[in-house]
């Protein structure tokens, strides 16, 4: 990318499906920052970094959420396993399918 005050940048988009456009960018002082669901935020380059910042910790917020929902189901497998050994009356478990 070009930096910030370049008054013009060109650059290759991808417009879907690993197909690429020459662009040119006549006013570089402003970019657009994709915030979901199709929206996009202008912002200027000073006001980037906080705008990132927050999606940075929002998307931390939902990993740490998926991590500890994956935890509770390999808790809850290991459970059903040991139950399901004792109710079979075997005593090791199966050796683990890398």
């Amino acid at each position: 990318m070009g930096q910030a005050g370049t008054s013009r940048l060109k650059a290759l988009v991808d417009v879907g499906g690993d197909v690429q456009c020459q662009a040119v960018v006549p006013d570089t002082s402003r970019v657009f920052i994709a915030i979901g669901l199709g929206f996009h935020l202008e912002c200027s380059h000073d006001e980037a970094p906080a705008v990132i910042r927050v999606q940075r910790e929002a998307l931390k917020t939902k990993v740490d959420a998926a991590a500890a929902q994956s935890a509770s189901i390999r808790a809850n497998i290991k459970l059903v396993e040991e139950g399901l050994r004792e109710l079979m009356g075997l005593r090791e478990p199966p050796p683990r399918r890398a």
